[in-house]
């Protein structure tokens, strides 16, 4: 039997080796590939878990920014007595420029007291029930939610009174744009997909397709408390399967979470190896090597690269590793600048919440009722120069007066500086500019500035190590000017818009507590003033009973003569009550105690408005005057008539009103055979009295000199008032 030599031919053996290594290759790149796919899978996880705590951490600090500075508003002593108004009013012009909206409503939503985003004209707050002192209380989960047709993420707040009952609940109203424009600025590679998710679970923002999805319902709601430390497998809105990481923020409930689809995952982590592979059983080889040692280093590059996201910011900028690859090189420059950036932000939220935790120190100094008024005013000013980073500054009270400014504050300057500017009247330097304009004045640079060039001021303040300066005027809250705040700088510039707003909002403090410190001023002049009034009104009603009382008349008699003075006495008093205790017309009261006899009596004389003392005079002596007439003089009988008139003369110590009581055909008269009451009352209030008594009639003139200014008879003869301090 022949054998049958099993032969092989170069080509089969070729193909055999060539399919085999082939055969090989590929399973070993399968292989190779899956085991590439899963490590590629869990750095990329890694590197998911890294950015959506880096993007909660953006979204913690961007919600924070809104809720300090309406804490920082709250502070002030008018919120806290529930002037809601000029809570409104300084909140509009804090907020607006970044889209925030706060609104005040009672607890059951029926009634709205403040809404920034209505229009100033329209937008008057309602005026709250007193409760007492309020306060912000801690503040609630955020939550998305649609105001004025925008979708915003709320904040709500309760607003306290002292015992802890919430009696208002604000809303801080954030725009959705400014966390999807925070998305854009991340930088993630684009098959990622960013979502932030409120308390509800509901998109509030997305990286893809943002318009479509905002507002509903976020997928993977189950894994709400799971670990963030690890991904989950989810499908998506779009319907995709998709690896997520997320992290959860413990003070606002919310969550952000990135999505790679699972496609994606797969093509970036595969695709190249396969393509390669297909490209020829000889390049297949070197596509694999090259494949293999590029794995290795972008395995290195993607590790370096998570190692930065895991440490980030810190470590992203600790750890400076050289990648040859420019892509990776851009990713890493990238992720550098943006730790840089979230380092600057933080140094930012940090300056911004320990000056409004200084103005909130501040607040709470300027409403204790025993702190001294100049420890308060030198703390304004060294808050002022910390908020600013000022190197000096200056508080100065106006002097409605005088029309000028005078220091009552300082910090940092010297004698000759201070004794330069002790006196600042109106346009005067900044300080003076501020408060003729009623507006900021910021000056660059004193050497260049219209307002000190060629002035002695200029000189003044370079010599005193000044080149910049910011005064900022004190209005009361109906715009009258109370002071000037200025902050000096050692070098020329121009403050930031932070520390412009923060410095507005110091001024309105400060504004405030001298607003509320003229108030009891005021106040204690008042009582002081009713106290005086009181004393001299018991004094007179203490003298008339005496004299009303007294006598040989019958108690009856006696009782209706002293209740006819009385009621003289109060309808002299309601008239000074309706002026403000301003002063009552002379004119106004002879009439009033005349008006039973209008047709029969003359009255005439130029417009003087009597000070409250001296009117109580005449209305008693105006009223016993009449009495005597209607019992024993002119008015006794029908034809009777008086004629009442008074003059203003020119005296040597001054102006003297002539008064001039006549009466006229009434029965015959007769001198008294002794002096009544009236008479009494005459000479006991008037020093130059002068009664004769002819026969046709009862004759009284008065001589008063007057203390202040008078003006001419020409002036007077057109009526015009007259205001005389007695």
């Amino acid at each position: 039997m022949r054998l049958v030599e099993r032969t092989f031919s170069i080509r089969t053996v070729m193909l055999t080796l060539v399919c085999g290594g082939v055969i090989v290759m590929l399973g070993a790149a399968l292989v190779a590939g899956w085991l590439s796919y899963r490590e590629y899978r869990d750095r990329v996880g890694s590197s998911l878990i890294a950015a959506s705590r880096a993007i909660m951490v953006a979204v913690d600090n961007e919600l924070d920014e809104p809720l300090a500075f309406v804490n920082g508003l709250a502070s002030a002593s008018s919120f806290a007595r529930g002037d809601f108004n000029n809570f409104q009013d300084r909140a509009r012009d804090g907020l607006f420029p970044r889209g925030y909206i706060v609104i005040i409503k009672s607890t059951d939503g029926d009634q709205e007291y403040v809404n920034t985003s209505k229009p100033p004209a329209g937008s008057t707050a309602a005026s709250p029930s007193a409760v007492g002192l309020l306060r912000l209380g801690k503040a609630g989960k955020s939550h998305l939610g649609r105001l004025e047709d925008r979708w915003m993420a709320l904040i709500d707040v309760p607003v306290e009174d002292e015992s802890g009952r919430s009696r208002y609940t604000m809303v801080i109203g954030v725009p959705n744009r400014i966390f999807q424009d925070m998305l854009t600025e991340q930088h993630l590679p684009r098959t990622w997909s960013p979502v932030i998710l409120d308390a509800d679970w509901r998109i509030v923002a997305r990286g893809i397709n943002p318009e479509k999805f905002v507002g509903q319902k976020a997928a993977g709601e189950e894994f709400r408390n799971a670990p963030s430390d690890q991904t989950h497998e989810v499908r998506t809105l779009d319907g995709a399967p998709s690896m997520l990481a997320y992290s959860h923020s413990s003070r606002y409930g919310w969550t952000t979470c990135i999505a790679i689809s699972e496609a994606d995952l797969f093509n970036q982590a595969i695709g190249p190896g396969l393509l390669a592979a297909l490209g020829g059983l000889v390049a297949v080889g070197i596509v694999i090597a090259i494949a293999a040692l590029f794995s290795r280093y972008l395995a290195r590059a993607i590790r370096s690269l998570a190692q930065m996201v895991r440490g980030f910011p810190e470590a992203t900028l600790e750890s400076r590793p050289a990648f040859r690859l420019r892509e990776v090189s851009l990713v890493a420059r990238r992720m550098r600048e943006a730790a840089v950036a979230v380092l600057d932000s933080r140094k930012v939220v940090d300056a911004e919440l320990n000056n409004m935790r200084r103005l909130n120190q501040l607040s709470t100094l300027l409403v204790g009722e025993r702190n001294g008024f100049e420890d308060c005013l030198a703390e304004i000013t060294k808050t002022a120069i910390a908020i600013s980073e000022a190197d000096k500054g200056n508080l100065q009270l106006f002097d409605a007066t005088s029309g000028s400014l005078t220091i009552v504050a300082q910090q940092g300057f010297e004698e000759d500086f201070l004794k330069f500017f002790d006196n600042v009247r109106k346009n005067d330097a900044a300080c003076g500019a501020a408060m003729g304009t009623a507006k900021q004045i910021i000056v660059d640079d004193v050497l260049t500035s219209e307002i000190f060039v060629r002035q002695p001021a200029q000189k003044v303040l370079v010599d005193a190590g000044v080149r910049a300066v910011v005064s900022t005027p004190l209005l009361s809250s109906k715009e009258r000017p109370l002071g000037v705040l200025s902050t000096h700088f050692a070098r020329p510039r121009h403050p930031s818009e932070r520390q412009l707003r923060l410095t507005n909002i110091l001024a309105r403090q400060a504004a405030d507590y001298l607003e509320r410190k003229q108030a009891e001023r005021t106040h204690q002049t008042i009582l002081l003033e009713l106290q005086h009034r009181s004393n001299n009104l018991l004094a007179v009603i203490q003298s008339v009973a005496q004299r009303s009382l007294g006598g040989d008349h019958s108690l009856a008699e006696a009782k209706e003569a002293f209740e006819a003075r009385l009621h003289a006495l109060a309808r002299a008093n309601r008239a000074l009550v309706r002026s403000n205790w301003g002063g009552v017309d002379l004119d106004q009261l002879v009439r009033t105690e005349l008006e039973a006899f209008s047709k029969r009596a003359n009255i005439g004389g130029p417009s003087i408005v009597l000070p409250p003392q001296m009117a109580q005079n005449f209305t008693l002596v105006l009223h016993e005057l009449a009495t005597n007439s209607a019992k024993h003089g002119a008015l006794s009988s029908v034809a009777g008539k008086i004629t009442v008139s008074w003059t203003i003369e020119r005296g040597r110590s001054g102006f003297v009103l002539k008064f001039k009581w006549q009466e006229s055909e009434g029965p015959p008269v007769a001198a008294p055979m002794r002096h009544g009451f009236g008479t009494k009352l005459l000479n006991a209030v008037f020093s130059e009295v002068r009664l004769e008594y002819p026969v046709q009639g009862l004759k009284c003139e008065i001589d008063v000199l007057l203390t202040s200014p008078v003006p001419s008879q020409a002036a007077l003869a057109a009526d015009d008032a007259v205001i005389v301090s007695g």
